[in-house]
């Protein structure tokens, strides 16, 4: 088998592209009636089919791809394409591992072939594509919004599965989680509510979460975090109590490590956008 692409290549034409931190954005064209012979990326993503249709094989499986089809490829993914009588459009938004790590993404969407047709992810795809047809440069901060929120509504759609193979109480787990996201939840006081073994709780939270209840809690506190950063009236000291943080200084490593910014440079580019503040 060939080398895996590189980051931002694919066998079409490139009619379009933007790299950005982690992620390449390319917009490509198949010619009628063409056909790619098996290959793979070296990177995961997600290809938003614009105009036409083609047929798909990868593995044993064959899915057929038209306008609207939102297609998730995970890195090293083996497949080919035939292409239908009309070109094929489509949009492919690239995540690196780095990235995905990075904003703290557990990647389900990316450990299997996965394809939706319409729905929430495909309308956000859609936004993210009007955003990279900007004419000036897109923001960091925009796309990397949408392309997290296109793999988020993907990513509750292919949990649906595996929803069913969760122990009943994960739920529970979870909910108490996101409504309490700054509190110091005990690992005893969730065993408690789920009525389970703390071990067997923390090894299962991991099996179906892809993360430690810690790491996972702290995803929550620097989501809780961005949303107080559009505030200018909250100092980034009070934003870090609020958020669930030691201090200022334990929110800049955390925010850091996930986002790839301090705080401060992340408000700095979100008020950028508004003017008016």
């Amino acid at each position: 088998m060939a080398e895996p692409l590189a980051s931002g290549q694919y066998c079409g034409v490139t009619l379009s592209s933007r790299h950005l931190d982690g992620l390449a954005l390319t917009e490509t064209r198949y010619a009628p009636g063409s056909r790619l012979a098996p290959h793979a990326h070296r990177n995961a993503y997600f290809c938003l089919v614009r105009q036409g249709t083609y047929d798909e094989t990868f593995g044993s499986r064959t899915r057929r791809c038209g306008p609207s089809t939102l297609a998730f490829h995970p890195a090293g993914e083996q497949h080919s394409e035939e292409m239908g009588d009309s070109p094929v459009l489509s949009f492919n938004v690239e995540a690196d591992a780095a990235w995905l790590e990075r904003l703290g993404v557990s990647g389900r969407c990316f450990e299997t072939a996965a394809g939706f047709q319409g729905g929430e992810a495909e309308h956000i795809a859609a936004r993210l594509y009007r955003e990279f047809r900007e004419s000036d440069v897109p923001s960091r901060l925009a796309v990397e919004g949408l392309a997290l929120q296109t793999i988020a509504a993907a990513s509750r759609l292919s949990a649906t599965r595996a929803d069913a193979r969760r122990p009943a109480w994960f739920p529970r787990v979870l909910e108490i989680l996101h409504e309490r996201p700054a509190d110091n939840i005990s690992l005893a006081f969730l065993a408690a509510e789920a009525n389970v073994h703390p071990v067997y709780l923390a090894r299962a939270f991991r099996k179906y979460q892809h993360a430690s209840i810690g790491e996972y809690q702290r995803r929550l506190r620097v989501q809780l975090a961005r949303g107080y950063m559009s505030d200018p009236a909250l100092s980034l000291e009070a934003i870090a109590d609020r958020s669930g943080f030691a201090d200022q200084s334990h929110l800049t490593r955390c925010f850091r490590r996930l986002m790839g910014v301090t705080p401060l440079d992340y408000r700095k580019q979100w008020l950028s956008r508004f003017p008016s503040y």
